[in-house]
């Protein structure tokens, strides 16, 4: 296993992530964003971590930092269905804990209400909820 970092990608590789990893999420991405859209999005703001097994692409955390306001945000976060429970998920919240600017002091993200499995892997990763969110989510947060 190991990890690559990439600044920024272009919009057509992040469609192609979400397409590839649409499936990897409890109620497929499809069915909540635009890709055309989000991946734009991503493609302007965002930093990726890339996780593979040999060559093939098992997991990818896509996250903002907002330096004024000192913390991160991690929109997705997604290991393929058969990666999971290998630690490829920790590995790149490790890897990402590493390379973040110092003046950093939290990471936030959504998780959906009854992603069960989702929240206690969030929990062995140091997030406690800080929020309750409309439509069913939650506000986790880890203090660094």
């Amino acid at each position: 296993m190991y990890i690559k970092y990439k600044n920024h990608l272009s919009s057509s590789k992040v469609n192609s992530l979400l397409e590839r990893f649409d499936m990897s999420f409890e109620e497929p991405l499809h069915n909540e964003i635009d890709f055309n859209v989000y991946s734009e999005k991503l493609s302007i703001h965002a930093h990726f971590i890339l996780a593979y097994d040999e060559k093939e692409l098992m997991g990818f955390v896509a996250y903002y930092i907002n330096k004024d306001r000192r913390y991160a945000y991690i929109p997705f976060i997604a290991v393929h269905k058969e990666g999971r429970h290998r630690g490829i998920g920790h590995l790149m919240l490790s890897y990402l804990l590493q390379i973040l600017p110092l003046e950093i002091k939290q990471i936030s993200l959504e998780v959906k209400e009854d992603n069960n499995n989702a929240q206690a892997f969030y929990k062995r990763e140091g997030f406690c909820v800080l929020s309750d969110l409309k439509k069913g989510k939650l506000l986790l947060n880890k203090i660094l």
